[in-house]
């Protein structure tokens, strides 16, 4: 009898770390009734949450297992925040939901990287729960492309947008190319292929086309990263089929634009065909911070000068702003006669920028040596004989450094966003797993 309850309690921990994870995508949405709005996985945060940090404090210094350098350097970041929380005089609700989303992405990478030990659970994460994920948001774009109905705030200047779970389409552009890298090599969860393979096409084309209803120049240009290091972690065939898919995605993509801007003014296009037109506006250097009389800004000249506007705050404050300090700084001074005109717009436009803005140099230190400690991870994995580790730490290299560039495209990449941390997560989880070899199944 002792012996069954000393299985039974690691068992159902297990499967509420399982479930905290899966449940982190659906953030906001899976709401429990009669928990004032509270959803399923905050709920489980809070519980979970100092009983995590004991487990992981007692298995690195009983193991001293992989992975634990981004995890220690997440926690000091998270820790970084809780002290610029405190200090902030702004505990507003926005501000204290934002603290604890910090909060509840460092949960989700210790559930994870706990959870790794056990490949069934991580197996099972990626076999199902991630492409739950995928399908729901399929879905709900679909729905809201082809009625116009919308569960979020879904419009730009006056066109509808597909926004999925991310309130804004740079955020859903931005996170199709972060997951098509998981769909690729999903079948690699999978000791029989052939369904998977079929499943991760429909898949895939399915997800490029919500893309591209997103019109994301940030999702496209992070996708094309994804497709240019594709090869790196590929060999043999499977490194010839993916140069091709690069040069014939850049063929694409190209002749899009040509068509795009063939059209005349990009004010009268389709929202999709209008951001594909203006692609080539990135490259044309950067724009004066004050246009002539009667031009009007572009998306680049905008974006340029919200990024001006958060070096102008960090150089004010080298220590940060504080949670969410840069959304308030932009406000006050968009109306307090900014040298930098966004023309209205608040968001920081950058995860990096954000991270600086608010948590000053410390805080970028500690999540960029983080979040370069997962991609050396996943760089790692991606070299194993194991199928798991190999698929995972391909997927979640490719995803995760087309990311650096596509951090750059969403509003608020730091808000509903639990997406990437679960990518960030498997990264973890890939250089974690035990190995199994198998080579039979080679490494195409």
């Amino acid at each position: 009898m002792e012996t069954r309850i000393k299985g039974v309690v690691p068992a159902i921990a297990h499967v509420l770390l399982w479930i905290l994870v899966a449940s982190s995508l659906y953030e906001g949405y899976l709401v429990l009734p009669g928990l004032h709005g509270h959803s399923l996985f905050s709920i489980l945060v809070k519980v979970l949450v100092v009983p995590m940090a004991a487990a992981c404090l007692y298995f690195w210094y009983r193991y001293r297992p992989p992975g634990a350098l981004a995890l220690f350097a997440f926690t000091l970041f998270v820790g970084i925040v809780g002290v610029s929380y405190l200090a902030d005089k702004n505990h507003s609700y926005p501000v204290e939901y934002y603290t604890f989303q910090q909060v509840s992405a460092w949960a989700i990478l210790a559930a994870t990287w706990l959870l790794a030990r056990h490949r069934a659970f991580i197996q099972t994460l990626w076999q199902v729960g991630f492409p739950l994920y995928w399908a729901a948001t399929i879905v709900v774009a679909f729905f809201e492309i082809h009625t116009g109905h919308h569960l979020g705030a879904s419009s730009v200047h006056g066109k509808h947008v597909p926004t999925a779970f991310y309130y804004d389409p740079n955020n859903l552009g931005v996170a199709i190319a972060l997951i098509l890298p998981f769909v690729w090599f999903w079948p690699m969860a999978f000791k029989r292929r052939t369904a998977a393979g079929i499943g991760a096409g429909i898949l895939t084309l399915l997800l490029f086309y919500v893309m591209v209803k997103s019109g994301s120049r940030g999702g496209e240009l992070a996708l094309l990263v994804d497709l240019a290091v594709l090869p790196f972690v590929l060999s043999g065939r499977a490194r010839q089929v993916a140069v091709g898919a690069l040069v014939a995605g850049l063929a694409v993509l190209g002749a899009l634009i040509v068509y795009a801007r063939s059209l005349g003014p990009a004010a009268a296009h389709h929202l999709a065909l209008s951001k594909l037109s203006r692609i080539p506006d990135l490259f044309r250097g950067i724009p004066p911070r004050v246009l002539p009389r009667g031009v009007a800004p572009s998306s680049s000249f905008i974006r340029w000068n919200i990024y001006r506007t958060d070096w102008w705050a960090i150089r004010q404050h080298p220590f940060g702003l504080g949670p969410r300090g840069i959304d308030y700084f932009m406000q006050y001074w968009v109306h307090h006669g900014s040298p930098y005109n966004t023309f209205g717009v608040s968001a920081p436009h950058s995860l990096w920028l954000e991270v600086t803005a608010n948590f000053g140099w410390p805080g970028l230190f500690f999540f960029v040596v983080f979040y370069f400690a997962v991609v050396v991870y996943a760089w790692r994995a991606a070299k194993s004989p194991d199928p798991l580790r190999s698929g995972l730490g391909r997927a979640a290299f490719c995803g995760l450094v087309g990311f650096v560039l596509g951090s750059f495209s969403p509003s608020s990449v730091m808000i509903g966003f639990d997406v990437m941390y679960v990518a960030l997560a498997f990264g973890i989880a890939s250089w974690r797993l035990p190995e199994v070899e198998e080579p039979q199944l080679g490494r195409g």
